[in-house]
């Protein structure tokens, strides 16, 4: 087996050409440079020897040279195998210093291993080996040697020169690079630390590597509490929304919806995720999850929703309240006219026309309140007690000049149910006192008071100090329209009424609101 010395000071260079020998059958030994190959094998000399040029301590042209003067080494066939700067006057020189060959990089395999097999063959053949110029050209050869030296090492220089300039090109590169991803990083970092939403970094598997400050508020416990509950310490797997998002994530790469938190107390809420899955600088898949509790916002929704139902249910409660007042106002004008008209003086019938109007205004006021309030439900009382004292003593001016009206109403808020039937009451009781309680322009007062305990028993009194009721006086008997319209009222209401004298007329009312009926009272 033919054993051949390779020297080269790049180890890629040494293992390619010890790879392409060794395969087809030669003993390949190596060394970085000529000095080296001259003190290892100068006692057991190769068969051939493979070199390239430019080498630290000893050149290949140098090493050539030394190899073609000694006695002993002088016949082993040398190659030049090289591409380092290569000019068409190395090869002359090459030839000059004793070289068999000179092949220049990059050649085919088949081509290369043909060149070394003949150059064998020759030495095998008996073919003269290689000499160097006789002396009388040494010099001639060390010009030219030296030439060839400084030729390379120029070329030598400008690569350096050029690959330092791309060198420092590179290193602004990678500065810009690093500066950029120290930004990014440190803008990532102020994102993750001062986001008012709760931030994990995850694995697709369930275990939290990082959480930021505000998902450890959220979830009720410090960053190694989270990370050592994992996924199923903080979400809850009895969610039946966990499955289908988790298929979702791994389908789509992403998730956003909702779904239960565990707090660090066991407590659950309510929680807007949104998660990624990405790929970090190795290529791991990690996943990102941005997380939000929505406990106020659902709480807010569900008030809403309650609302809304509230109010569709009011107004169609309305819509029934007001069909109903229309029945009472028809109900009113139907027992008018069983009265006998034809008996009746203009000035009567204006009478009752504007005792209409009034209790027809007394039901509108209640809308109005309930409209311009907070509540579809409720009225406050005290101010639809002021509005009607005012728009009847407009009506009664004539008979009201002198007259005071006080008020002593509760504050509470009163259903609409029990609002209209009431006001009908008191609108009554208020009309004649101001039509009667004060003759010939009589000056007095007129007491409307109205309480109401806890047990929402209500109790209201409509008096003045006028000249009283009249002798053997019976509401249930009482021809007046106004007084049976009270009594029909006050039945209505499942109250009772006593009408009685106290240094005027005294009507005390008194009805639970549990009690009443919910609709507005029918006059039929």
């Amino acid at each position: 087996m033919k054993r051949i010395l390779v020297v080269d000071d790049n180890d890629d260079n040494l293992y390619l050409l010890r790879s392409l020998l060794e395969g087809r059958g030669y003993e390949v030994d190596e060394a970085s440079n000529g000095a080296e190959a001259l003190s290892r094998f100068r006692a057991d000399a190769p068969d051939m020897i493979i070199s390239d040029i430019l080498m630290p301590e000893m050149d290949g042209f140098t090493f050539c040279r030394t190899i073609k003067k000694d006695g002993a080494l002088k016949d082993i066939p040398f190659i030049f195998y090289t591409a380092t700067y290569t000019d068409s006057r190395d090869e002359d020189l090459a030839i000059d210093m004793g070289a068999d060959a000179f092949i220049v990089k990059p050649v085919e395999p088949d081509v290369f291993l043909e060149r070394l097999t003949a150059v064998l063959a020759a030495r095998e053949g008996g073919a003269l080996p290689a000499a160097p110029r006789p002396p009388a050209e040494e010099g001639i050869v060390l010009r030219e040697y030296n030439e060839a030296l400084i030729r390379k090492l120029e070329h030598k220089m400008l690569e350096l020169e050029q690959a330092n300039r791309d060198l420092e090109a590179e290193i602004g590169v990678r500065k810009k690079t690093e500066d950029a991803l120290r930004d990014s990083e440190e803008r990532y970092r102020s994102l993750f630390e001062n986001s008012m939403d709760g931030v994990l970094l995850t694995e697709p598997n369930g275990s939290i590597l990082k959480a930021n400050p505000s998902a450890c508020l959220i979830f009720g416990r410090n960053e190694e509490d989270i990370r050592r509950a994992g996924r199923s310490g903080l979400i809850d797997a009895s969610d039946p929304r966990l499955g289908p998002a988790l298929e979702e994530r791994e389908r789509t790469g992403r998730f956003f919806g909702e779904l239960t938190g565990l707090r660090g107390d066991g407590s659950k809420f309510p929680c807007e995720i949104s998660s990624v899955v990405f790929r970090d600088h190795k290529g791991k898949s990690m996943t990102s999850m941005i997380l939000r509790d929505i406990t106020e916002r659902k709480k807010a929704e569900e008030k809403l929703l309650r609302a809304s139902e509230d109010k569709d249910a009011l107004l169609k409660e309305i819509h029934h309240r007001v069909k109903n007042n229309m029945q009472i106002i028809n109900s009113m004008i139907n027992l008018h006219l069983n009265e006998s008209i034809a008996s009746l003086t203009h000035d009567e019938i204006i009478a009752i026309s504007r005792e209409l109007q009034n209790r027809i205004r007394s039901m509108a006021l209640v809308h109005e309140l309930l409209y311009s309030s907070k509540s579809l439900s409720r009225v406050n009382f005290n101010e639809y007690m002021k509005s009607l004292v005012e728009s009847l003593s407009r009506a009664y001016h004539v008979f009201c000049s002198g007259t005071s009206i006080i008020l002593r109403v509760t504050e509470r808020p009163v259903h609409i149910s029990m609002a209209v039937p009431i006001g009908q009451i008191a609108n009554e009781l208020l009309t004649n006192a101001l039509k009667y309680a004060f003759p010939a322009g009589r000056e007095g007062e007129i007491t409307i008071t109205m309480t109401v305990d806890d047990n929402m028993f209500y109790h209201l009194t409509v008096c003045d100090n006028g000249i009283g009721l009249p002798r053997n006086f019976d509401v249930n008997t009482v021809k007046s329209f106004g007084l049976r319209l009270v009594s029909l009222l006050v039945k209505q209401l499942g109250g009772s009424m006593e009408c009685r004298n106290d240094n005027g007329a005294v009507f005390d009312i008194w009805f639970s609101g549990g009690n009443g009926k919910s609709g507005s009272p029918s006059l039929e």
